[in-house]
């Protein structure tokens, strides 16, 4: 899927030492159908670098310096992890799971409810919203999220639709010292209604980076009620 034209950005500087090796990584990825998509987010990051203070939303925390040290991309994902749904594992959910940023669960199967690996497929709602947020407003982060998303989650509530069982989103990292990037799009149509938990975590002592970008989208007159808990 193309994208539209990158507005100008706010916030321009070159990318230095600490940032290059995450373009380095981010370039030699296997071309996919969001190739275009990851070379404009690819160009955003490296305007924009690593959020510092100077920054008005991390005027009190300096990310580049914290990234000085450069996180490899993990191990193929465990086809399996014990404890996957950590607390709230015996709930009745929808549970997606990521490891080290790839899906690697089933995909929920509900009427009104539609969840699409995005990297293997489109529909015409996924390219109506898909990447829309940070086009009306560039990020570092999820430039760089974008550029080199291991995975790409679509989730869809249809109009009308109350969903009893909220959705679980399960990201978890089994590496240390590397980074993993993901991208879920959730979009809630008119009138739908769901609660989406979202949880963090990672085996302890371990150091690595979680970039995950999530889109909300909501409808005339939708609830989202989104929780997040973060467990590293």
């Amino acid at each position: 899927m193309a994208s539209n034209k990158a507005p100008a950005l706010k916030v321009a500087a070159s990318a230095g030492d600490i940032e290059q090796p995450y373009i380095d990584v981010a370039r030699a990825l296997p071309v996919d159908r969001f190739r275009e998509d990851r070379v404009q987010a690819l160009a955003t990051f490296q305007a924009m670098g690593f959020p510092h203070r100077r920054v008005e939303e991390w005027k009190y925390t300096d990310l580049r310096l914290k990234m000085r040290k450069a996180y490899t991309l993990p191990s193929d994902a465990a086809s399996s992890v014990t404890g996957a749904g950590g607390p709230f594992g015996d709930l009745d959910v929808h549970r997606i799971v990521i490891v080290n940023g790839r899906l690697v669960s089933d995909l929920p199967v509900q009427d009104g409810l539609e969840v699409v690996d995005a990297l293997n497929g489109s529909t015409a709602w996924i390219d109506t919203h898909l990447f829309r947020l940070q086009s009306d407003k560039p990020k570092a982060l999820a430039a760089l999220s974008t550029a080199m998303m291991g995975s790409c989650v679509a989730i869809r509530i249809k109009d009308g639709v109350t969903l009893a069982q909220p959705i679980h989103i399960v990201s978890i990292t089994t590496d240390s010292d590397s980074q993993h990037h993901a991208h879920v799009l959730i979009v809630a149509e008119n009138n739908a209604q769901a609660s989406i938990i979202q949880e963090y975590f990672g085996e302890g002592g371990k150091d690595y980076f979680t970039n995950v970008t999530v889109e909300m989208i909501a409808g005339a007159q939708a609830t989202l009620r989104h929780y997040k808990t973060q467990n590293e």
